[in-house]
């Protein structure tokens, strides 16, 4: 075998191990989400309020790789104090941008602090902005927008966990 077949050979093959398989990400990613999550309560201050339910984070490389993982969702119910007012029933669908840029998913899961108001009279909206401090990675900040169903009203701080699932 000659030095050029050999070299072309080692380059294919170390070339090969370079690209990102389907589904696989590769470098830093930039995540969103859709969710739909339900529920309620009554907090004014102290009690407690909690929207739980799924969604799908998407994360997009910089060469267009994509990947999508199902995750569960939880706002509110980390504790029956915070500095929130919510009471009613709420059915909100949503979209969440600029989940962050990471190189895995499990660096989006995690608990995030948010702020928040949304309203429900049959049908309402509501927007969130929710960080996310974390050692080892980028801070995080996102911010979403909702369409709701229900009679409700929340406004405030509250805590959000994603869960991969």
């Amino acid at each position: 075998m000659s030095v050029k077949a050999l070299l072309a050979a080692l380059l294919l093959v170390g070339g090969l191990g370079s690209f990102a398989q389907a589904g696989e990400l590769r470098g830093p990613s930039a995540c969103g989400m859709k969710f739909e999550v339900k529920g309620g309560g009554l907090q004014i201050i102290v009690g407690e309020f909690v929207l739980k339910g799924k969604g799908v984070i998407t994360c997009e490389d910089a060469y267009g790789n994509q990947t999508k993982t199902p995750v569960r969702i939880q706002i509110g119910g980390q504790s029956p104090v915070a500095l929130k007012i919510a009471a009613g029933y709420l059915r909100v669908a949503g979209v969440a941008t600029g989940l962050g840029y990471t190189r895995t998913m499990a660096n989006v899961a995690g608990k995030y602090l948010v702020l928040g108001a949304q309203a429900s009279l049959g049908v309402g909206a509501g927007a969130q902005v929710a960080a996310r401090f974390q050692r080892n990675d980028a801070a995080t900040l996102n911010v979403n927008l909702q369409v709701e169903k229900g009679l409700g009203v929340s406004i405030g701080f509250s805590s959000m966990t994603i869960s991969l699932m």
